[in-house]
C-alpha cells in the first residue's frame, strides 16, 4: 500500500521508534480473545490440514483498494462482509451483501487519498453506528463525501459489530486457537471465521512455493517490512505448504534453525496461513499469498506482525436500534465539529448526567462542508443512541441535550442545526421529542439544544440484590437475574468507581521537583511506596507526562495510523486528574512528588487554557493503598465557560473508562476535591457459566460491593450491585463501635487509630445501597469519634432499620452493624 519512496523515508524512523517498545507489546491492542472460547478450541482433537474460507459463497470478490484505504478494504470489504453473510447465509457476490470501506475511511481520512486510517478506529465507528452496503454508499475514489440520508444511516445501523478481540499467535498454542477459529469459529459452526492482521508491506519479500511443496507455485511472503501500516485478511491455513528457509534442502519443524537452544514455531519450515490482499487479482496468486507460521513469532518491527496477534470480531445476526437520533445540520468546515448527546432523568437539569459520544463526529473530516456531496446543502444523519437507555428511567420525563462543540478560534466557519429528534423504535417508531427551526452553531464554543419528553421502554434491569452473607474462605454462588432481556444475556464483572465531589482548599504544594529533561522517553517514572490496586491489578510505579496523565504502564507507540484519541485513551491504563496540553514556562513550574506509607501525592504546577482564559493552574492526584483516588484543584481559573479537557480513569481494555462529572460538563472550579472510590471485590470472584456470580471472600468482618453488567442482543445494558458481607456479629475484635446502638436520632462511632492513617467511613443499607460517605480524613494515633445523624448524603432522613457502617483505617477494614429505631 505504501509507495517505496515513502517506505524508505519512514523505515528508519519506524525502526528507531519500535526498538523502544516493550517486550510484551508494540502498543495498544484489542482485548484478548476470551479464555472460555480458547477452552472450547482445545476440546477439538483433530483439525483439517487446510482451510480456505474465501472459497465459500459468503466471501466477496477480490478488492482493488482505493488510495490508502487498505485497513478498511480488509476489515470492512472482506471481514465484515464475510462474517455478516455467513451469519445471514447470504451471497457475497451481490452488491447488497457487500459493505462499504468508504464509509469509515471517508469519516477519518481528512479528504486525503494518501491518509491511512487504522481498522482500530474503523471498528469503533461500526460498533457505534453500523455500516452501509455499497449500494447505499459506493466504494469510490471520492473520499471527501460523507453518506447523506437518514434512511441510509438507519439501514446501516443493522450491520453491527459488538466486540473486537486479539488472538496472540506467537506460539503453537495461540496458532491452534486461530486455526480452530478459521475452521469453525471455536464453536462447532459449519463455517469458520476470518481475521485481520497488521503488517509492513514496504520491504516485504514475496516468493513462490517450491515444486515439491503442496500448492507449488503459489505466492508466499517470506518476510515483511518493519514499518507497520498495511492490513491483510487471513482466510485460512495449510499445514502442508513448505519452504526451505535455511537452504539445507530439507523442510523441518523439529530443528533449531535460529540457534537459540530450543525448537519453537520460529524454526518451522512447514505450514502457513492463507491471506487475501487488497491489491486486486494481479497481486500474488490471484490476490492471495501464504504467510509461514514462523513469521507470527516476530513483532512488526522485526519483520513480523503487529503485537504478534491477529484480530477478529463478533457480528450481530439481527440488530435493530432501540433509540435513534435524527439530525439535520450544515456547517462550512466539518473538521471543526464534535457532536455528542447528553441525557438526564431530571427534566429541570441544566446539564446532562450522561454524555454519549460518536467516534465519527469528533473533529474529523478535513475542510469540506458538512453537507451532501461536499456542498452547502444540509446533512441528514441518523445516529444510534440505544446505549443511553441504560442511563434513563422508563415512563418518566427525561431531558436530552444535543451538544455541538465548535473548535474555531479564528471564527472562520459557520453553520446551523435545523432539526433534531429522538425516535423510540421499541415503541412502534414513536417520535419521542423533536426540535426544528434554525439554530446557529456558536462560534468556538458549545451549542446546547434541549428537548424533554416522557420515554417509555421495557428497560433491561439487573435484579435488586439484598446483602448476601457468608463466612470467610467459603465459596458463595449468587444466581444472576435481569429483566427486560432480549435474546441471550451476557454477564460480566464490572470493576468501577463511585464519585464524591466536595469543596476543599487546595493543599500546600510540596514534595520533590521532578525535571522532565532527565527523561529520554517523555515519561517521569514515579515509584510508589505501596502496591496500588487499579481495576483489579496491582501496580508499584506510575509514569507521568506533561499533559496531566498518569500511566500505569509505559506505551511508546500507538496502533498504526491512530486518529481517534478517545480510543487511545481507552486502550491505556491511566489516571487523569487534568488532561490537557499544559504549559510550564513560569519559574518553579513542573511536577512535584512526595509519599508516605499511606499516601502518594503528585502535584502539577503549570498554566492551562480554561475556556477563553489562560493562566496559572495547580492540581494534584493523591493515591491511597486501598485504591482510593483523589483529584485536587487550585489556581485562579474558575470555569464559567465550557472547557475541553479530560479528567477520569481508563481501565486500558479499550472499553471501560470513568469520566468525572466536571470534565463531562467541561467545567473547572478552583478549591475542589473529587474522590474516586473503588467498589470492593473479593480477589477470587468470577462469572460461572454466564449464570452465577461465584466468589470466595478471604477476610471476616468485611463488606463488598460487586458491580456487574448485563448486555442483551440489542446492546441494551444495565448495571447492578451485589453486596457481600462476611460480618461476624459475635467477633470481639472490632476496629470501631457505635453508641447508642440501637439509636433513634444520632449515634456516635468510636474508632481506634493505631498509627497516623487515612480513615474512611461509609454508610450502607441492608440492600447494599450506598447512603453516605461520612468521613474521609487523616487522623493521628488514638481513639476518635464521629457522629451520624441518620441521614444520607442528600440530607434525607433514613428510615428505621438495620444499617452497615464500613470503616477503613489505613490498611485495616471492617463492617459494623447498627440499628436505627423509630422515634
Amino acid at each position: 500500500m505504501r509507495r517505496w519512496i515513502l517506505g524508505i523515508a519512514f523505515m528508519l524512523v519506524g525502526w528507531l521508534t519500535s526498538m523502544q517498545a516493550q517486550q510484551g507489546a508494540e502498543g495498544p491492542d484489542f482485548p484478548p480473545y476470551p479464555d472460555e472460547r480458547i477452552a472450547v478450541s482445545n476440546r477439538l482433537k483433530v483439525l483439517p490440514l487446510k482451510v480456505d474460507n474465501s472459497q465459500f459463497e459468503y466471501f466477496p470478490p477480490i478488492i482493488s483498494q482505493l488510495g490508502w484505504s487498505c485497513n478498511q478494504a480488509s476489515s470492512i470489504g472482506y471481514l465484515l462482509t464475510y462474517e455478516l453473510n455467513r451469519k445471514r447465509e447470504l451471497d457475497g457476490e451481490l452488491p447488497e451483501n457487500q459493505y462499504s470501506p468508504s464509509y469509515p475511511w471517508n469519516f477519518l481520512s481528512a479528504e486525503s487519498k494518501t491518509t491511512g486510517v487504522s481498522y482500530f478506529d474503523t471498528w469503533e465507528i461500526i460498533k457505534a453506528n453500523g455500516c452501509p452496503n455499497i449500494i447505499d454508499f459506493p466504494y469510490t475514489g471520492v473520499n471527501s463525501v460523507w453518506m447523506n440520508g437518514f434512511d441510509k444511516y438507519l439501514r446501516a445501523m443493522k450491520n453491527k459489530v459488538v466486540n473486537n478481540y486479539s488472538i496472540s499467535v506467537s506460539d503453537a498454542a495461540g496458532l491452534r486457537v486461530l486455526k480452530t477459529y478459521l475452521f469453525n469459529h471455536n464453536d462447532s459452526f459449519r463455517f469458520g471465521g476470518l481475521a485481520n492482521v497488521q503488517i509492513a508491506s514496504s520491504g516485504w519479500a514475496i516468493r513462490l512455493l517450491p515444486s515439491d511443496s503442496y500448492d507449488s507455485g503459489t505466492a508466499v511472503i517470506t518476510s515483511f517490512g518493519r514499518n507497520v501500516g498495511h492490513a491483510l485478511t487471513i482466510v485460512g491455513f495449510n499445514d502442508q505448504v513448505q519452504y526451505d528457509f535455511n537452504g539445507d534442502g530439507l523442510y523441518t519443524n523439529d530443528l533449531d534453525l535460529n540457534d537459540d537452544g530450543e525448537v519453537t514455531m520460529a524454526d518451522w519450515e512447514k505450514g502457513a496461513l492463507l491471506a487475501v490482499n487488497t491489491y486486486g487479482k494481479d497481486w500474488g496468486s490471484r490476490g492471495k499469498a501464504y504467510i509461514p507460521y514462523r513469521l507470527l513469532t516476530r513483532y512488526g518491527y522485526e519483520g513480523g506482525i503487529w503485537n504478534r496477534s491477529v484480530h477478529v470480531v463478533d457480528v450481530l445476526h439481527n440488530y435493530e436500534p432501540a433509540l435513534v437520533l435524527k439530525l439535520e445540520i450544515a456547517h462550512s468546515n466539518r473538521g471543526m465539529l464534535r457532536v455528542t448527546l447528553g441525557c438526564s432523568n431530571d427534566p429541570e437539569a441544566e446539564y446532562p448526567e450522561y454524555i454519549h459520544a460518536f467516534p465519527m463526529l469528533n473533529y474529523h473530516g478535513g475542510l469540506s462542508s458538512l453537507g451532501a456531496q461536499g456542498d452547502d446543502s444540509h446533512m441528514h444523519l441518523g445516529l444510534d443512541i440505544t446505549p443511553v437507555l441504560a442511563h434513563l428511567e422508563s415512563g418518566k420525563p427525561v431531558k436530552f441535550f444535543l451538544m455541538i462543540d465548535e473548535r474555531d478560534p479564528l471564527d472562520l466557519a459557520n453553520g446551523s442545526v435545523y432539526s433534531y429528534s429522538i425516535i423510540n423504535y421499541l415503541e412502534n417508531d414513536t417520535l419521542v421529542a423533536e426540535k426544528s427551526g434554525v439554530f446557529p452553531i456558536k462560534a468556538n464554543q458549545t451549542t446546547i439544544l434541549e428537548i424533554g419528553h416522557e420515554l417509555n421502554f421495557d428497560p433491561v434491569q439487573v435484579a435488586d440484590y439484598q446483602i448476601q452473607y457468608t463466612s470467610e474462605n467459603q465459596w458463595l454462588s449468587v444466581p444472576l437475574y435481569a429483566s427486560g432481556i432480549s435474546g441471550s444475556a451476557n454477564w460480566e464483572i464490572y470493576p468501577d468507581y463511585r464519585e464524591d465531589t466536595t469543596g476543599r482548599e487546595f493543599p500546600e504544594l510540596s514534595g520533590d521537583y521532578l525535571p522532565f529533561y532527565t527523561s529520554s522517553d517523555g515519561f517521569l517514572t514515579i515509584d510508589l511506596p505501596f502496591d496500588f490496586p487499579f481495576y483489579g491489578e496491582m501496580f508499584d510505579k506510575l509514569y507521568a507526562d506533561e499533559s496531566g496523565y498518569l500511566y500505569l504502564q509505559t506505551q511508546y507507540q500507538d496502533y498504526p495510523y491512530s486518529i481517534d484519541k478517545e480510543l487511545v485513551f481507552r486502550q491505556r491504563k491511566s489516571i487523569v486528574p487534568f488532561g490537557q496540553d499544559l504549559m510550564f514556562y513560569q519559574e518553579g513550574n513542573g511536577i512535584y512528588y512526595e509519599s508516605t506509607d499511606s499516601v502518594a501525592k503528585i502535584f502539577w504546577d503549570c498554566s492551562a487554557q480554561i475556556g477563553s482564559s489562560q493562566g496559572p493552574f495547580r492540581f494534584a492526584c493523591y493515591l491511597y493503598p486501598d485504591g482510593l483516588i483523589e483529584f485536587h484543584y487550585g489556581g485562579d481559573l474558575n470555569g464559567s465557560e465550557r472547557s475541553d479537557y479530560r479528567s477520569g480513569l481508563s481501565r486500558g481494555n479499550g472499553k471501560q473508562v470513568f469520566v468525572t462529572t466536571s470534565s463531562n460538563l467541561g467545567k473547572v472550579h478552583s478549591d475542589k476535591l473529587v474522590r474516586l472510590i473503588p467498589y470492593q471485590i473479593p480477589p477470587k470472584t468470577k462469572i460461572e457459566s454466564n449464570r452465577y456470580l461465584l466468589t470466595r471472600p478471604e477476610e471476616k468482618n468485611q463488606f463488598y460491593e460487586i458491580k456487574v453488567k448485563v448486555t442483551d442482543i440489542n446492546f441494551q445494558e444495565s448495571f447492578g450491585l451485589i453486596p457481600i458481607s462476611t460480618l461476624d456479629f459475635s467477633s470481639p475484635d472490632m476496629l470501631a463501635t457505635a453508641f447508642p446502638n440501637p439509636f433513634t436520632e444520632s449515634t456516635s462511632l468510636s474508632f481506634v487509630v493505631k498509627e497516623k492513617s487515612l480513615v474512611r467511613i461509609q454508610i450502607f443499607d441492608l440492600f447494599g445501597r450506598h447512603l453516605r460517605d461520612l468521613l474521609v480524613e487523616e487522623f493521628e494515633k488514638g481513639i476518635h469519634q464521629i457522629d451520624w445523624d441518620g441521614r444520607s448524603d442528600h440530607g434525607s432522613e433514613c428510615l428505621p432499620g438495620v444499617y452497615l457502617v464500613r470503616i477503613f483505617i489505613g490498611e485495616e477494614k471492617q463492617s459494623v452493624k447498627i440499628l436505627k429505631n423509630a422515634c
